[in-house]
């Protein structure tokens, strides 16, 4: 295959910020790889990275200088502490580690909250283009692009502010970065008819609030002999072990670690117990309702946007929610197939991800 040039992905993933954006940036990786693109992940060595895995698909890593976190309590919203460097440190040791590589046409995808308008001008100056991923329109940007794959009404109206003119802006679910096996497996999902017979539970790969836990002591309240249960967890998630010896007590439960294709797991699930983020796409694809908690600021103005008529149910922030409420949550819907059928009807409504592979091959300097 004909080489085209090289893309460069910045992202993490931690600990503190979880899984969700190297996730979303290896699926797009994947994708401009077919096409023909030199793929390098540019990422910094934190506790819970993913380097493993970015080596697993094929792809180059540039490891950044390591950070230890500093122990105490986790603030998914403190971006600058979960960088672990300043931002000019960040650009430089960036910049630095692109240059030897650096040889032919080149994009710069960005997928961090902790990174801004400073950081874009430095990297800017090093690749023709700068792709920005983003969530929450809270900044200035400098790039050529914005994709920004949440339901956020009057979104553009803000990007318009914080952009130049001549920025492309992607906006809303139908952009979202969606993995090729969604795609094989949405063919294979039979109709679902309201019953409840499979559960899925999926909070990302770290979870570092363990919300995981916390599902499946809701699920064990009610758990019979004709009720399977799915729960994955990521090799960097913090509490897989005690997670595993819980799990073991159960015949009828299952626990993946570091599981390739989720999107098998939907097609079998009749409901999903899971977090806000990137998989809220997912699962809206696979028209898979779900039981929705979110674990950082970040993810509440997508989903209290989406959780009215889109197959969503919001319970509410992770500090706020319990077992139990999960539980009665669970239990009226597993009584109640008439809204279990309007909730999978519900998930159409966005027409998820129908965008994403025009978006990749149109993909040129």
């Amino acid at each position: 295959m004909q080489h085209i040039g090289n893309i460069y992905f910045r992202t993490d993933a931690s600990v503190r910020i979880g899984s969700g954006h190297m996730m979303r940036c290896l699926t797009f990786a994947g994708e401009v790889q077919k096409k023909g693109w030199e793929t390098y992940f540019v990422s910094r060595e934190l506790p819970g990275n993913m380097f493993t895995e970015i080596k697993k698909r094929g792809h180059h890593l540039l490891p950044l200088t390591p950070v230890e976190y500093k122990t105490g309590e986790i603030d998914h919203n403190d971006y600058e502490s979960n960088l672990g460097v300043t931002v000019k440190k960040d650009a430089a040791e960036t910049v630095n580690a692109i240059k030897k590589s650096n040889n032919g046409p080149s994009w710069m995808v960005v997928d961090h909250y902790s990174l801004n308008l400073e950081w874009e001008k430095c990297i800017g100056k090093e690749v023709d283009k700068v792709f920005v991923i983003d969530d929450i329109a809270d900044k200035y940007h400098q790039c050529d692009i914005i994709l920004n794959q949440n339901y956020i009404p009057g979104i553009e109206t803000v990007y318009r502010r914080y952009t130049e003119p001549s920025t492309k802006l992607l906006l809303g679910p139908k952009y979202a970065i969606l993995r090729n096996e969604f795609l094989k497996a949405l063919k294979k999902k039979k109709p679902g008819d309201g019953s409840i017979s499979n559960i899925l539970v999926y909070y990302g790969n770290v979870d570092p609030t363990n919300e995981t836990e916390k599902a499946l002591d809701a699920i064990t309240t009610i758990l019979h002999s004709g009720l399977h249960v799915n729960v994955v967890a990521g090799s960097s998630n913090p509490y897989k072990k005690q997670l595993k010896k819980k799990i073991s007590k159960f015949q009828n439960v299952e626990l993946h670690i570091q599981l390739e294709h989720l999107a098998d797991l939907m097609c079998e699930a009749d409901i999903a117990l899971g977090a806000g983020g990137t998989t809220t796409w997912e699962r809206m694809f696979m028209m898979l309702p779900a039981i929705v908690t979110t674990i950082a600021d970040n993810q509440l103005p997508s989903i209290t946007s989406v959780s009215k008529g889109n197959g969503i149910i919001y319970i509410g922030k992770s500090e706020n929610t319990d077992s139990r409420g999960i539980s009665k949550t669970l239990n009226c819907l597993i009584n109640d197939r008439e809204w279990m059928k309007t909730l999978i009807k519900e998930t159409k409504n966005m027409n998820v991800g129908n965008k994403f592979e025009n978006m990749v091959k149109g993909f040129k300097i």
